[in-house]
């Protein structure tokens, strides 16, 4: 006996079509150096301070333990996806700037081979790159 698949798709609930379920906005970056500081130098429990900013406690617990294992506490960046990031904000103009160059002279290059470049752009610099790079 065999049964047929019958599909049913829905058009409104794809996910590129998807309402957020919370006005929750993600903390800003002073939010974060806030409530770290009041941590880290005023003795405050992490918890209480994660509920007084609306910052998730796992969110404020990492960039603690990030203000307290650098060596140059005014450097430390308090933005969101820091940690995935491969290039530093220079490497990622220069590479900007060559593909624009690039496109300027008639030499632009496909979204795929942009990729490529990038890839051997970090390679070259001995940057971490993300399994699903290669």
């Amino acid at each position: 006996m065999t049964y047929g698949c019958i599909c049913y798709f829905a058009v409104g609930d794809m996910a590129r079509n998807r309402k957020r379920k919370t006005e929750r906005q993600p903390p800003s970056a002073e939010q974060i150096k806030l409530a770290v500081i009041d941590v880290v130098q005023n003795g405050y429990p992490l918890k209480t301070i994660a509920y007084r900013y609306n910052i998730k406690r796992t969110t404020l617990r990492r960039y603690v333990e990030k203000y307290r294992s650098a060596e140059n506490k005014d450097v430390v960046k308090y933005t969101p996806h820091e940690c995935r990031r491969v290039f530093t904000d220079k490497q990622e103009q220069l590479l900007a700037d060559y593909l624009a160059t690039a496109a300027n002279h008639h030499y632009g290059l496909s979204p795929a081979a942009a990729n490529t470049l990038a890839m051997e752009f970090a390679m070259k610099n001995d940057l971490h790159v993300p399994y699903n790079w290669l």
